[in-house]
């Protein structure tokens, strides 16, 4: 029974792996910012002309935001999914 409701091809599976690849996402995201905050960077910038190497920092910031909403999304159907099983299957049944 929990096969059906939880196995391969429902939504929960498919909302865990999204949320996987989100939490992957994000760590590239902040590994690359906090790159860009580490000491000498910042003259390494200004050697450039102010340009980051690989690394533009607006951009870097927006994958940020865009990833934390999808996250929060996916991580809020996951959890109702999770509480209607949870009612279907709870005490009294």
């Amino acid at each position: 029974m929990l096969t059906r409701l939880l196995g391969p091809g429902t939504t929960a599976p498919t909302l865990k792996q999204g949320l996987d690849r989100t939490s992957a996402d994000l760590r590239e995201v902040t590994h690359r910012l906090a790159n860009a905050s580490t000491p000498g960077f910042q003259e390494i910038m200004d050697a450039q002309g102010g340009v980051a190497p690989g690394v533009n920092l607006e951009e870097e910031m927006v994958n940020l935001a865009d990833g934390q909403l999808r996250f929060e999304a996916e991580a809020q159907i996951l959890q109702k999914i999770y509480q209607q099983i949870r009612s279907s299957v709870g005490p009294g049944r």
